[in-house]
């Protein structure tokens, strides 16, 4: 698993949560040092769990850790910076998040979790199990004749704002999953279930945060505006290729292994590629099965995703511009918000 699995992120160290010094009142100097700690305990797990015989990890922890997601999602303000200063990519801290295109704060990309469509309630949930469960049971253990009907309300209610992306602005859909066996692991069968029918779609694509990262980075800072111009659920007025324009298209390719950050080539000016040469390479984006990604999802069949993974599905407006819906493991983390 570890060796398929090419997103290091981290929770950090514990759930150190409310005002009480919690990590919503940590400076930036305190979220480093939680940072290192992080990294610590990764690099130096053998001598801390008495495995010293073991094989060590295949990959260095500190050079791929590229983002994470903060205990009870506080604090985002001053974890920022310290993300940014040891070199993050992404922060996922943000809660409240509406079904619009990502912005960066701060230098690095806010991945939040949204507000997604509750079904049979009048209000929306963000797109965690925890705030189903919030607003179901409000407890691990609620009662078992209504374990399947809360699943089915979570899954439902996924799909529905995928479904709302997809024929909408195509905006990345961003979903948090524990992958607890909270109320009989309902909500583990939920995400499945909304990951078997989203992922097969058409023009969808399973990744990982850092590719999301990657694939907007390599945008077209054109493209990206017009992108954040559109709102929850709106679809371009005269379809996608004449609102993007065919020559502003975007790739959704990631920077092969031992090639430039697209950030950089951003920065440079480059533009994105023709349709025909994207088509290709997406062809061969095709051929490798997304494995960096950790979606293996031939024949309608859905690995097990580690503990606190979570997924995001984006949708594709012209066929240069896939969707990507993707799984986003987190390594060593459990996310208890």
């Amino acid at each position: 698993m570890a060796r398929r699995q090419r997103d290091r992120r981290t929770h950090f160290n514990g759930h150190f949560c409310g005002p009480d010094a919690g990590v919503g009142t940590w400076s930036v100097d305190e979220w480093r040092s939680e940072i290192r700690q992080a990294e610590s305990f990764v690099k130096n797990w053998k001598t801390n769990a008495g495995l010293l015989d073991a094989q060590p990890l295949p990959f260095d922890y500190s050079a791929e850790l590229v983002g994470g997601r903060a205990p009870c999602l506080e604090g985002q303000r001053n974890l920022i910076p310290a993300a940014r200063s040891m070199g993050f990519r992404y922060d996922a801290s943000a809660s409240g998040g509406r079904q619009v295109w990502p912005t960066k704060q701060g230098g690095i990309w806010d991945f939040p979790l949204q507000q997604v469509l509750m079904p049979g309630r009048a209000f929306e949930a963000l797109s965690m199990d925890y705030n189903f469960l919030v607003n179901q049971s409000g407890t691990t253990r609620g009662d078992r004749a209504k374990h399947a009907a809360w699943g089915n309300q979570m899954r439902d209610g996924l799909l529905a704002a995928f479904d709302r992306a997809y024929r909408g602005n195509r905006a990345p859909l961003l979903v948090g999953n524990h992958f607890e066996s909270w109320n009989g692991g309902t909500y583990m069968r939920a995400v499945e279930e909304t990951i078997k029918k989203v992922c097969p779609r058409p023009d969808v694509r399973c990744v990982s945060f850092k590719q999301l990262a990657d694939w907007m980075d390599a945008q077209d800072p054109r493209v990206l505006e017009k992108l954040l111009k559109l709102d929850v659920g709106e679809r371009p007025k005269g379809g996608w290729a004449a609102y993007l324009g065919a020559e502003t298209a975007p790739s959704a390719v990631t920077p092969p292994d031992g090639q430039r950050p697209a950030s950089d080539a951003v920065a440079e000016g480059r533009t994105a590629r023709p349709r025909t040469v994207a088509r290709n390479r997406v062809a061969a984006v095709r051929r490798r099965g997304l494995a960096q990604a950790g979606c293996r999802l031939a024949a309608g069949r859905s690995s097990r995703v580690n503990a606190g993974s979570t997924w995001a599905a984006r949708s594709a407006p012209v066929r240069a511009f896939p969707q990507l819906s993707a799984f986003l493991r987190w390594k060593w983390t459990i996310w208890r918000v």
